[in-house]
């Protein structure tokens, strides 16, 4: 006879040692039914898992196979816990499914957002990924007033950008308590002393004083796989923050996002969490005609077209009171057949200009 061992190395369903000592003897379900005194039904139910082996039903078989029912009430208490221990995992599966889908985590917690590792547990992960987005549980929609500037048409991943906006957030939070009231009518009318800082690379590091003159904070924080973002403006407890990626590290880049960011704010667009074509060709118009007005930049290309000599270029740059780089890159931008080559030692590099307050 089959002589069961006192306790399975696995979690062996019950009914699998049942059949085995049916084979051992040579029996049919219908044999062990009549042994027992059950309906052929029950016995069949109990081989395939769909009925459990009771106190009752232990004794029984313990009776019939000469084995001690202590053996068979612990052979299903163990696949009992077997299956408790298999939903569990795959629920923390569907949660940590849950998670990733709500935000990069991995990135998060390789940057240092987030105070967690990646073996902390689910619910660490889970309370601290919470409260990182300000949301009472996974799956709510983090609250988010924002206007972002990315390349929309590459499908940037929404999740990964309200992640880096939480960020902006949490960075700018203590900065803009130090800053004064916001005025609109302020702004606009220091928008022209700006632009005198847009002649010469050093002008870039006085921005973010600039800006903090007029209660606007300023962060600095690099994009997020898949977010494509070069900069955003939201609001943070009552200013406005402009935030930029510097993905594309050049002036005239930078000048660019900064006025694109500061024309929403003069229209009040980052109040709303979507943003329409309309509102970035707005914004993007407005930033045009800060950098170099329509007619002007229009006469020069006239006469400097085709050949674009860095002379032709330099010297138009310093009437209008540009870096050269911001003529070259609106030129790329402006006219098709200038192509990228030319110019390309102007677009200066201007990351290196200003404070860190976050390049992480």
């Amino acid at each position: 006879m089959h002589k069961p061992t006192k306790g399975p190395a696995r979690a062996v369903p019950p009914g699998q040692l049942i059949q085995r000592e049916l084979d051992a003897r040579g029996w049919t379900q219908n044999d062990l039914a009549e042994v027992m005194g059950r309906p052929a039904q029950a016995i069949s139910e109990i081989i395939t898992g769909k009925k459990q082996i009771t106190a009752e039903t232990a004794i029984e078989l313990g009776e019939a196979f000469g084995v001690d029912a202590a053996f068979w009430s612990t052979l299903q208490s163990n696949y009992n816990l077997h299956l408790a221990r298999q939903q569990k995992s795959a629920h923390d599966v569907a949660r940590r499914s849950q998670l990733h889908s709500a935000t990069p985590l991995l990135e998060l917690i390789k940057r240092g957002w987030l105070s967690i590792t990646r073996k902390s547990s689910i619910d660490e992960q889970e309370s601290a990924v919470c409260a990182f987005l300000g949301i009472s549980s996974i799956g709510a929609r983090a609250e988010l007033s924002i206007s972002f500037r990315s390349s929309e048409h590459r499908g940037p991943d929404w999740s990964a950008k309200v992640a880096w906006a939480k960020r902006v957030e949490h960075l700018a939070g203590p900065l803009v308590k130090k800053l004064p009231k916001y005025s609109k009518a302020a702004l606009e009318k220091a928008i022209p002393k700006l632009l005198k800082l847009t002649a010469t690379e050093a002008g870039v590091a006085e921005v973010p004083g600039f800006l903090a003159k007029q209660g606007i904070g300023f962060v600095v924080l690099p994009h997020l796989p898949k977010t494509y973002l070069d900069g955003a403006i939201l609001p943070v407890h009552g200013h406005p923050v402009v935030a930029m990626s510097l993905r594309y590290d050049r002036i005239d880049n930078f000048w660019f996002t900064l006025l694109h960011e500061l024309a929403h704010c003069l229209r009040g667009d980052y109040v709303f969490i979507e943003q329409n074509g309309e509102d970035e060709d707005g914004a993007d118009a407005q930033a045009t005609s800060w950098l170099l007005p329509e007619a002007a930049f229009k006469a020069f290309v006239k006469s400097a077209a085709p050949e674009f000599a860095m002379s032709r270029i330099e010297t138009f740059a310093a009437e209008m009171e540009r870096h050269p780089g911001i003529v070259i890159g609106q030129l790329q931008r402006r006219v098709p057949d200038f192509g990228y080559a030319k110019g390309r030692n102007a677009l200066v590099k201007v990351r290196r200009l200003l404070a860190p307050n976050s390049h992480s």
